[in-house]
């Protein structure tokens, strides 16, 4: 079956006939639950990730007070001061002497997030058997795997969610859900957090035309819609239907009066909150910042304090903390969370050239007006006889579980979409991490699949619902043939058959398959009615 087709069976929104469930009308939901009144609010978040590209020094962006004497002789030439001009910013001395830090001296922006209880510092984030190639490690991460757990890099976390979580809706826009599920800025290449076996294209990247929006922030001109068509014109077909509704959502938007730094990434952001503030239901948004893979003259000669290094964090400090004034002036502040990312940290021992090589354990950053707040877990040890990485026993978290906490507390994700996102190991007692405010967990289970805009209403019945060994289906005054198929919530066909209707009824056996969610389609030369049924035995 080729794509298009599989999306237009798949989709339960818009594109199929409402079902009758045991003779009374169904609204399609994903996962199949009814819609709680609690989930409005929930539905409404938004995840916004920033992805550090290059490996960013973590050592030199959170420095361990307590071990100061053994960081600086490791790093004689590139290390922060502890006194004096150009010295780390304590950030909390209220916390266990394991757990103080000094950020970097550029980060003033993070320190005063930090003061008002609207950043989580995470120490020593990593994976299982680190791998320190760019490509493969970032692709590792974005899959949600580990270098133990690396074979199968064909999609990733949050294309397993999205998927899950809107079956058939990627590039197929509709009335109540008319926004990408996911979009990048700041890299013109696809991310692998978002591709999927099936559901193609679940990122929309606004890399290839951003500058219109940076330069202007104003409908375009008419050559820079001319630009910004032929640029259209390269990309998929498919990928055309969402271009209006970026534009009607950033023309309906605004920023607040605050002033965002004037780089690429504060430029960035403040695209990603003018489109949340003008209507834009788009579940994830990824910025990007490189420049981190830092071999050669990470600092300034003579002023550590300064150089590239330097600029990158003060670009991350201040343009994450104009985001978070702005977004909290316009009134969205309480529906987003923003995480750092980096594919891995670098060696705790300077090299020859002023800079760090590859490494592995590094921080985490995450923002927000609902997030716990804090230092979590104590500063990675590492002595004199540490060459080049850290021991991996002083790894405090994995980053996946940073995700599926995530996932599951912020943006309500239940068990199934877990499974589907394959984090369902790190939400387990003694595994999963609290990162979002006890007052603010996600508490039901909540989705937003859109799904009302259908067509003719046909008296279609399926039952039982759950079903145990047989599903019955139902269509009055149907007497013909018409194709039955069943589709896993991944997207996967796991049963097809033609059917022969007689006085409008047929059924099929699925006693022997596993319990669980799935779509079911039925095909009547070509118009197509999709529903959902529960297997529970």
């Amino acid at each position: 079956m080729n794509r298009r087709k599989f999306l237009q069976m798949a989709s339960l929104a818009g594109v199929g006939t409402p079902f009758l469930l045991n003779g009374m009308p169904t609204r399609f939901l994903n996962q199949f639950l009814d819609f709680n009144v609690n989930c409005d609010a929930v539905n409404d978040r938004v995840l916004v990730i920033l992805r550090m590209a290059g490996a960013n020094d973590g050592l030199n962006t959170v420095i361990p007070v307590s071990q100061y004497d053994t960081y600086a002789n490791l790093r004689p030439n590139i290390k922060i001061a502890n006194i004096g001009s150009g010295s780390y910013i304590n950030l909390d001395n209220t916390v266990a002497s394991t757990k103080q830090v000094g950020l970097h001296p550029s980060m003033t922006g993070f320190k005063s997030l930090y003061d008002s209880g609207k950043l989580t510092l995470m120490n020593g984030v990593g994976y299982p058997n680190p791998n320190y190639s760019h490509f493969r490690s970032e692709n590792l991460m974005f899959s949600g795997k580990d270098g133990s757990n690396n074979q199968d890099l064909l999609d990733g976390i949050f294309g397993r969610y999205l998927g899950g979580l809107y079956p058939g809706l990627a590039c197929n826009p509709t009335t109540q859900s008319p926004d990408p599920l996911a979009i990048q800025l700041g890299n013109l290449n696809p991310c692998l957090f978002y591709e999927h076996t099936i559901e193609k294209n679940i990122e929309y990247n606004l890399t290839g035309f951003q500058t219109t929006l940076f330069n202007t922030l104003t409908i375009p001109t008419n050559s820079e819609y001319n630009d910004l068509l032929n640029y259209i014109k390269g990309v998929a077909t498919s990928m055309d239907s969402y271009y209006n509704r970026v534009m009607q959502v950033f023309n309906a938007g605004n920023n607040s009066t605050v002033t965002y730094p004037n780089s690429s990434l504060g430029k960035q952001l403040k695209v990603v909150a003018r489109l949340i503030k003008g209507g834009s239901k788009t579940k994830i948004f990824q910025v990007n910042l490189g420049g981190f893979d830092t071999h050669v003259n990470q600092i300034q000669s003579g002023s550590t304090q300064l150089g590239n290094h330097a600029n990158l964090l003060g670009d991350i400090s201040n343009s994450i903390s104009a985001f978070q004034t702005d977004i909290e002036a316009l009134g969205i502040g309480n529906k987003i969370l923003t995480v750092s990312f980096s594919e891995f940290g670098r060696q705790v021992r300077e090299n020859a050239s002023l800079g760090t090589d590859h490494g592995d354990l590094a921080p985490f950053f995450i923002v927000g007006t609902n997030i716990a707040g804090g230092i979590m877990g104590d500063h990675p040890l590492f002595t004199n006889a540490t060459s080049y990485y850290y021991n991996q026993s002083q790894r405090r978290y994995d980053y996946r579980q940073i995700f599926a906490s995530l996932l599951q507390d912020w943006l309500g994700a239940d068990s199934g979409l877990i499974a589907s996102a394959e984090l369902q190991s790190f939400v387990t007692p003694g595994t999963k991490v609290n990162l979002v405010k006890s007052t603010s967990v996600a508490s039901t289970v909540c989705a937003a699949l859109g799904t009302s805009e259908t067509a003719s209403v046909k008296q279609i019945k399926i039952y039982p619902n759950p079903a145990r060994d047989y599903i019955n289906i139902e269509i009055p005054n149907f007497n013909k043939t018409a194709e039955i198929i069943l589709f896993d919530v991944s997207g996967r066909r796991i049963y097809s058959e033609s059917k022969l209707f007689l006085n409008g009824k047929a059924n099929i056996y699925v006693g022997n398959l596993t319990n669980g969610n799935y779509i079911l389609n039925i095909n009547n030369d070509g118009q197509i009615s999709s529903s959902k049924v529960i297997i529970s035995k």
